[in-house]
């Protein structure tokens, strides 16, 4: 699901932003993001506003790349009918944590017409496999994404991991990361 933003007066140049909430990829939904909606409209009067959800893992449901997936069939639908809303199909990636992992994985692995032209990384996984490593919080975490331990499935800790991705190619991309996030360790920018 989605929710779309047109400004008025938009051209065929007009630009996205599209906004990716977080919550551990097993909580929150796009209506996080709702109340930041309008001072973005005020602050960026000329873009386009997407907020996108994805569906959470939860109970062994919904597994990666479940999430990965959903951004890639969101974004993609929205380029499709980018003429009908009046707008260009580049895009801007806004990822809040688990929505910064799935911007800059769909910016670097999923994005086969090179819509995205750069990415703002807020506090977003990068490396799977070393927050695997950083402790057990981390490994509960991701084992209820996955459902499978490192050692049970690295392939899906490495396919999942947007660092595996990055080439000369990649988006631009603007990462914010705090020293004194619990949950995100700076290592992962």
């Amino acid at each position: 699901k989605m929710d779309i933003y047109l400004p008025a007066g938009r051209t065929k140049n007009t630009k996205t932003i599209v906004l990716i909430h977080g919550g551990g990829w097993s909580q929150g939904s796009k209506n996080d993001l709702t109340a930041a909606i309008p001072e973005l409209q005020k602050q960026l009067p000329g873009y386009a506003i997407v907020n996108i959800g994805y569906r959470l893992a939860a109970d062994g449901y919904n597994l990666f790349p479940t999430q990965e997936n959903d951004t890639k069939t969101a974004l993609e639908l929205y380029v499709q009918h980018a003429d009908e809303f009046g707008v260009s199909k580049n895009l801007v990636l806004a990822g809040f944590s688990a929505g910064a992992h799935l911007a800059l994985l769909h910016a670097y692995k999923n994005d086969a017409g090179k819509n995205v032209k750069a990415v703002v990384d807020f506090f977003g996984p990068t490396q799977l496999v070393s927050l695997w490593n950083t402790s057990l919080l981390h490994q509960i975490l991701l084992l209820g994404v996955t459902g499978k331990t490192y050692d049970q499935d690295p392939a899906i800790y490495k396919s999942s991991s947007p660092v595996n991705y990055i080439s000369a190619q990649s988006p631009p991309t603007l990462i914010l990361q705090g020293d004194a996030d619990a949950t995100v360790p700076p290592s992962q920018s």
